[in-house]
């Protein structure tokens, strides 16, 4: 999941900014990190469960933190963000569903061959390893 959030994909990045802000398993309670990873996953065109649940955090911090917090943002949106890992994710509603999903496509065809929807396993489809969205 990682290693998805790392390139772009915004549900992998909620995920992990998840696991960091309650420590679930193995992992370390980090609040900068937590912070980092729900804010890039909550710019641009991101799922609205996701921008609400990074903008009641964001009410949560003391007025004093809020540079702080959005400088974590930048540096995470820089090293991660969907233009530095040349990711178009856009909201769109399938055909007879009411129900509006989140499509990634990566941008770059000379590493990436496809899209990815969030909820489907369409990468077996193009010959990438599942490891990278597990």
């Amino acid at each position: 999941m990682l290693d998805a959030a790392k390139h772009g994909l915004k549900l992998s990045q909620a995920r992990v900014g998840y696991l960091y802000l309650t420590g679930l398993g193995d992992v370390p309670r980090d609040s900068e990190a937590a912070i980092g990873w729900l804010g890039v996953a909550a710019e641009g065109q991101s799922n609205a469960e996701i921008r609400n649940y990074y903008a009641e955090l964001k009410a949560q911090v003391p007025e004093a933190l809020l540079p702080k917090m959005a400088a974590t943002v930048v540096s995470y949106e820089a090293a991660y963000g969907t233009k530095v890992n040349r990711v178009n994710c856009n909201r769109r509603r399938p055909t007879g569903s009411h129900v509006k999903g989140l499509r990634c496509r990566f941008k770059d065809a000379d590493w990436w061959q496809g899209s990815y929807q969030v909820g489907q396993n369409h990468y077996a489809a193009w010959g990438y390893p599942g490891a990278f969205y597990q």
